[in-house]
């Protein structure tokens, strides 16, 4: 939850209304997309990442499901589009290494599946 305030931190000391939050995770999610699209796929990475930490801080498990299907989604396309880049799965598995995306779906999943889990 947000908390008595119903808000949440948001750097520099100042507190986010919940409306504000939303718009930046919205905002996220566009410049990951905006990434994908120009073969940016670190920044995209990033964008997507740091959505799942804002998801986290509002409690929302659909946003925690809508970054996984995001990342696996993009993992896919990385992987058939360019299969040589770094980011590719077959690159990581050469390097010994789980990728980026799938880590990154993993790490949402399991975040919706505890955010749905009743506290004792």
């Amino acid at each position: 939850m947000l908390g008595a305030a119903a808000a949440l931190r948001l750097g520099w000391g100042r507190l986010a209304a919940p409306d504000e939050a939303n718009d930046v995770y919205a905002t996220l999610l566009e410049v990951n997309a905006w990434a994908m699209r120009a073969g940016l796929y670190e920044v995209a990475y990033h964008a997507l990442a740091a959505a799942l930490h804002l998801a986290e801080s509002l409690a929302d498990p659909k946003r925690f499901d809508t970054v996984a299907a995001l990342a696996e989604r993009q993992q896919e396309h990385i992987d058939e589009h360019e299969p040589g880049h770094r980011l590719s799965r077959r690159s990581s598995e050469g390097r010994g290494q789980a990728g980026l995306f799938p880590t990154l779906a993993r790490q949402a999943r399991l975040r919706a599946t505890l955010a749905r889990t009743p506290r004792a």
